[in-house]
């Protein structure tokens, strides 16, 4: 089993031994290290048939006894099992090799979890996420973490080609393979899709809000809810590029070099009445500023090259614009009825960036060149 996936230290946890539907058997729970996030309604486990591994996402219905109306609330939780199950059967079919594949789902009776029934999704067994690679080691491979965002953004395209929109893109969910060489998207269970209806789809922010768009946070979003999420999901993709060189989240960096009068409460605001037109122009300045620290690190990192840095950089200041109606690329903004927040110049861009960083690490003997 991967260092990445520890069993659990809670040698008493009523899950361990279940046996799922096809044989697999429930063998060991995933403890997540200090620096993982995501996974606040699943729980995460490793099953084993043979020598075959799985992961198991178990849902927590816990929370449904809290809740004033329990049997309701139960629909809801059911609703979003049956929501993600039946997204990953469309990517599936639709072969997205850059989505974590899901290999078998099951509702199996059980004792040990509320309401006698353990309802569950198994997936292919990843070595670990994006967060533990980047953070776990600060001097960073560069070159992996440009592939990686290259792998992100097709993704991401992958998943936009069938109306489908990820809305909780973030370290955590963006799951490592084959010793790193493929990186996929994980947890669809906060995803948009056209044509299927989800008991999230009226939330503002449906993801985690630390990564949120600005105009959301501000609750000024577009009208257009297409071209919300759209918007929405191009500033995710530009938070992964800062997180894969500053190692944080990037709406937090944008808040924190506010004036506190100009944040959003979430973040220490101390205007509850602050309006996203009238703080625009702050949250400009302040993009601006972490663009300047990132462009100052990422030089350390690929020794200098001015070029590519600013290329990397220039990458990151279309897709986090604090103005959703400035966001994106320049080509796809200056075409007639394109879709501007288009990931297709970042999924180019990024394979670039990445084929030059990769030749240079490679001798070229071991390229055969």
């Amino acid at each position: 089993m991967s260092d990445a996936y520890p069993e659990t230290s809670e040698a008493a946890d009523p899950l361990i031994g279940s046996t799922l539907c096809d044989g697999w058997v429930i063998a060991a729970r995933v403890n997540r290290h200090a620096k993982q996030s995501g996974g606040a309604f699943s729980y995460g486990y490793v099953a084993t048939k043979g020598e075959e591994q799985a992961y198991v996402k178990a849902f927590d219905f816990e929370g449904v006894f809290k809740a004033e109306d329990p049997m309701k609330e139960l629909e809801k939780a059911v609703k979003t099992f049956n929501f993600e199950r039946d997204l990953l059967g469309v990517c599936e079919k639709s072969n997205m090799k850059r989505i974590v594949r899901a290999i078998g789902n099951g509702v199996i009776d059980n004792a040990n979890v509320p309401f006698g029934k353990l309802y569950y999704l198994l997936f292919e067994l990843a070595d670990a996420d994006a967060r533990l690679h980047v953070v776990a080691n600060d001097q960073g491979d560069i070159a992996w973490c440009m592939r990686c965002l290259h792998q992100i953004a097709a993704a991401l395209r992958q998943l936009h080609s069938k109306g489908i929109f990820h809305q909780d893109l973030k370290p955590s969910n963006v799951l490592v393979f084959q010793g790193k060489k493929a990186s996929k998207l994980g947890d669809l269970g906060r995803a948009h899709c056209s044509g299927m209806e989800a008991p999230h789809d009226g939330a503002l922010v449906p993801g985690a809000w630390r990564y949120a768009a600005p105009e959301l946070l501000y609750r000024s979003g577009l009208t257009d809810k297409a071209a919300q999420r759209s918007a929405s999901e191009l500033y995710l993709f530009g938070s992964m590029i800062y997180f894969f060189v500053m190692h944080v989240p990037f709406t937090p960096d944008l808040m924190n070099a506010l004036r506190p009068e100009h944040r959003v409460a979430l973040f220490g605001g101390g205007n509850l009445g602050v309006l996203f037109r009238d703080v625009l122009p702050f949250l400009a300045d302040a993009q601006s500023e972490l663009l300047r620290s990132f462009k100052a690190k990422l030089l350390q990192t690929v020794s200098g090259n001015d070029e590519l840095a600013s290329q990397v950089t220039d990458f990151l200041r279309y897709s986090t614009m604090p103005d959703p109606m400035l966001r994106g690329h320049p080509s796809a903004r200056r075409m007639v009825n394109g879709n501007p927040y288009e990931l297709e110049r970042f999924v180019s861009g990024f394979n670039v960036v990445a084929t030059m960083l990769e030749r240079r690490q490679t001798p070229a003997n071991a390229r055969g060149t």
